[in-house]
């Protein structure tokens, strides 16, 4: 399926988002920080971020951060979904999901965000089938 990298400072829902996307066919690496996705999305390699922006351990401004990844400023772009206990308010137009969430509505979001064909990026080259 997709590439999805997971941003949250809380690591009961960074375990919960990995359980249920990877059971939903995703690869998924799940990090602290913005620093650590931030060092993750040099390597490349993501269809889509789902990210706290609001948690005590991101350092950049937030919509830095969403500007740079979408971009692709220094690193790979990608979509980003918000999550997060409250309302959005960085005031970019992102997907959002409230916390606390259910599993089927990780999976809406995740799938309605992604774009329409995931790259072959997402696919480790040595897993990548051969042609």
């Amino acid at each position: 399926m997709a590439a999805v990298l997971v941003v949250d400072d809380d690591p009961s829902y960074r375990r919960f988002f990995k359980l249920v996307l990877e059971e939903a066919g995703h690869r998924v690496t799940a990090v602290r920080d913005d620093t650590e996705a931030l060092a993750q999305l040099r390597r490349g390699g993501f269809d889509l971020v789902l990210a706290d922006l609001w948690p005590p351990t991101v350092r950049l401004e937030a919509s830095q951060f969403v500007r740079d990844v979408q971009s692709g400023a220094g690193v790979s772009s990608a979509p980003v979904v918000a999550v997060g206990a409250h309302e959005n308010p960085i005031g970019l137009p992102l997907p959002f999901l409230r916390k606390p969430m259910s599993a089927s509505a990780l999976e809406d979001i995740v799938s309605s965000s992604l774009p329409s064909e995931p790259s072959a990026k997402a696919i480790p080259p040595t897993l990548a089938p051969s042609t």
